[in-house]
């Protein structure tokens, strides 16, 4: 069906439809796992580049940066191509698109064997937000953080940054971020066996999206408690 979408929209000699086209194939491809997903990436890429559409461009650099990690000698490819993501988020403000494309350039390093440059980058950007007038920025980015943290292994900085982020995500009184740092502070706690602060959290994430009505958020804290109640060997506690 992408395929037959993309042949319309190539014959009516659409560029803008062209190139979602070309990345809803990939995105095709990659749920069914047939066919080469690195040519509808790169074909939507120099689209987007070309339309000037810098949200979507740097989206495909994200998921081609994912994919070029697990070719042979991919690393540093992999790296560069994060980079640019996380300097078009940063260029147009988008802190979480910022903060996902920074995972990936830490996956990249890692690969590399860059372990402690993917742990420095992560403590710079942190530094160059720990002020009064950033705490919103912190709140949005700090999540990325905490996952570029748990890649590095760095499990008690990982600890103490979500907690961080925590705390100043409450005192702006956002409750949906509030709600997402429970669940990355879950993850956290759960990967250091503290099992019952971990349930803690992630429950505590279940009220608030009830509360919220976010069903997609309240199923994620459920998936949550799931992997908690299972790593306590409590799997018929399980919601």
């Amino acid at each position: 069906l992408a395929q037959e979408v993309l042949t319309i929209w190539q014959n009516l000699g659409d560029k803008a439809g062209t190139a979602v086209a070309w990345h809803l194939l990939s995105a095709a491809r990659s749920v069914s796992g047939e066919g080469n997903l690195m040519e509808p990436l790169t074909k939507a890429l120099d689209l987007y580049k070309e339309l000037r559409w810098s949200r979507y461009e740097a989206t495909v650099l994200y998921n081609l940066s994912e994919r070029q990690r697990f070719q042979p000698h991919g690393g540093a490819v992999a790296q560069r191509t994060a980079e640019e993501a996380v300097s078009i988020w940063k260029e147009i403000g988008n802190y979480k698109g910022e903060a996902t494309a920074m995972t990936a350039v830490a996956k990249a390093m890692i690969v590399r064997g860059l372990v402690s440059d993917a742990l420095q980058l992560v403590q710079n950007r942190m530094q160059e937000l720990r002020s009064e007038e950033n705490k919103q920025a912190l709140s949005q980015l700090g999540p990325g953080c905490v996952s570029v943290l748990q890649e590095c292994g760095a499990k008690d900085e990982a600890l103490a940054t979500a907690e961080e982020v925590l705390g100043i995500t409450q005192q702006l009184g956002n409750r949906h971020e509030e709600a997402w740092i429970l669940l990355k502070l879950a993850e956290v706690r759960n990967e250091m066996q503290l099992y019952q602060e971990a349930l803690s959290c992630a429950q505590e994430a279940q009220t608030i999206f009830q509360e919220l009505g976010d069903l997609s958020g309240e199923a994620d804290a459920m998936k949550s408690l799931s992997y908690i109640y299972t790593a306590k060997r409590e799997a018929h506690k399980s919601p």
